[in-house]
């Protein structure tokens, strides 16, 4: 009679289990979700091989569904344990070491039992032992029944404890639910102990009762709602990297793609103060401990990205910040695209220069830079020559040949902190920095006379051209435009006294510099 209603009680449990492994699946596609779903089938696993060796009667029959429970039962503890590791978040710190030590011994159990009939290392002997006319199956456990026995003991009595230790730290906030995980570890200790292994299996009738307090935390208290899932769907699965920072900015959790991210600036990212993680120098460290949004270039493996950082504090009920939320966007599409933008509207298409815009608000911001450092600027105006001719000759294509060779002439002689553009038409304009006036008109009479040399190749006919250039010294009180005027008004005066030479602005007579 007992046999028979330990297989009922065996069937039942397992269209519980099945129930349960159906559920947990249906509750979404995080790891937490797939651990538990895999506990439900070694549970399956397992009592359903245990059901099978009660119901058989030759011997060799017994030994097929002992050796079949072997899928499932080295990996119940394991896998409760590692359930239990990832609710309290003690999982990540030196995780190959804890699933080595976690699954090395289920999986060396796994080979053994498959393996006996070589070695006898997991059992040494088995024999049939009536009981109420049925035939129990009786084994005699060798060395690897016994390091499985001590691994699973240790499995759910470290689950055990730790369920607890969260219970104290969280009674207010998760008390009740971890209160159902720590009773089922109970009934999980009271079958390890109760079971010899050797004749009937407690930890087998005690498992599905364990799975009841699982589905009592999962539907009263939302065991795995709350917790596990918002954390697997909003923070695990993002596709934005998340870091979290308590108010002495020491990190206290984060995902796999913020993990990625610092792991391409040789960042291993730990639960460690910021500083211990990121120089406090390097720009990014500056960028988190701030809250203002920003936006970081990276220099990865795969090229520049761009990343927005924005910051969301944490309150505590007073209102004060107890911690942050760093947020880490890639928006390196569309920063690309908004700097092609950027570059279309402060660039010259044709000469590849500074449009006139551009040009005028770099030089502005240079001019009220060296008012504070005494640096003296100069302003080249420059006109080419009869263009027009060239225009009527060619035709436009002809021109837009020379403007194109002219702008990559200006970038050739002019780098560095030199800034140059187009001004429109055939006008163009230099802003640079030299020591006196006599070293700013030979570097414009170098250029000239590079221009006078210069030949362009169009449609078999070599082009040549010259320029015409007024140079002007920015005083302190000039703005761009005062400074733009003066350099107009000399090249005016090249332009006057015969074109393809340099003139420099005087304000009493504007005179040349061969005249001077």
């Amino acid at each position: 009679m007992l046999l028979e209603i330990i297989s009922v009680y065996l069937i039942i449990s397992i269209i519980a289990t099945t129930f349960f492994s159906a559920f947990i699946q249906s509750r979404g596609k995080g790891d937490y979700v797939k651990v538990l779903f895999l506990l439900s089938i070694a549970i399956d696993l397992y009592l359903f091989g245990y059901l099978q060796e009660l119901s058989s009667i030759t011997m060799e029959k017994k030994l097929f569904w002992n050796t079949f429970q072997y899928f499932g039962i080295p990996f119940v503890s394991a896998l409760w344990l590692t359930a239990c590791l990832m609710y309290t978040d003690h999982l990540k710190p030196y995780l190959k070491t804890k699933l080595l030590f976690i699954y090395s011994v289920p999986l060396l159990t796994f080979v053994l039992r498959f393996t006996n009939e070589l070695h006898h290392l997991y059992f040494k002997t088995f024999s049939l032992q009536g009981m109420n006319g049925y035939p129990i199956l009786v084994k005699t456990g060798g060395v690897g029944f016994e390091i499985q026995g001590i691994h699973s003991g240790v499995m759910v009595l470290a689950t055990l404890i730790l369920y607890s230790a969260t219970f104290v730290k969280k009674r207010d906030l998760s008390g009740e639910k971890i209160l159902y995980m720590i009773g089922a570890s109970l009934l999980a200790c009271l079958g390890l102990v109760l079971t010899d292994g050797l004749g009937i299996d407690y930890m087998a009738l005690f498992l599905p009762a364990t799975i009841i307090f699982v589905l009592m935390a999962i539907f009263r208290n939302d065991f795995l709602e709350i917790k596990m899932l918002a954390r697997e769907l909003v923070f695990e699965n993002s596709k934005e990297g998340i870091i979290l920072l308590n108010h002495e900015l020491r990190i206290l959790d984060f995902n796999e793609t913020a993990k990625s991210i610092l792991k391409d600036q040789k960042f291993i990212l730990d639960k460690q103060p910021l500083d211990a993680v990121i120089e406090s120098a390097h720009p990014l460290n500056v960028l988190l401990k701030s809250s203002v949004p920003s936006v970081w270039m990276a220099e990865t493996p795969k090229g520049t990205l761009y990343y927005e950082i924005t910051t969301t504090n944490l309150f505590r009920r007073n209102g004060i910040i107890t911690g942050k939320i760093k947020t880490f966007r890639d928006i390196t599409e569309m920063q690309l695209h908004t700097n092609y933008l950027k570059m279309q509207a402060s660039f010259d298409e044709l000469s590849g220069l500074m449009n006139r815009r551009a040009f005028t608000n770099s030089c502005q911001t240079s001019l009220n830079a060296g008012i504070l450092s005494h640096n003296r600027y100069f302003l080249y105006m420059m006109d080419l020559d009869f263009f027009k001719n060239i225009n009527d000759t060619y035709g436009h294509i002809g021109g837009d040949c020379i403007i194109e060779g002219f702008g990559d002439l200006l970038k050739q002689n002019f780098q560095g902190n030199d800034l140059s553009g187009r001004l429109g038409g055939e006008e163009f304009a230099v802003f640079l920095k030299a020591a006196d006036q006599s070293a700013a008109y030979d570097r414009a009479e170098q250029f000239r006379k590079s221009v006078e040399s210069w030949r362009v190749m169009f449609q078999h006919h070599s082009l040549n051209i010259t320029v015409s250039i007024g140079i002007a010294e920015a005083c302190q009180q000039d703005n761009i435009h005062d400074l733009l005027n003066k350099a107009d008004k000399a090249l005016y005066q090249s332009k006057e006294t015969g074109r393809n030479r340099s003139s420099i602005y005087d304000k009493e007579s504007s005179f040349t510099a061969d005249e001077a």
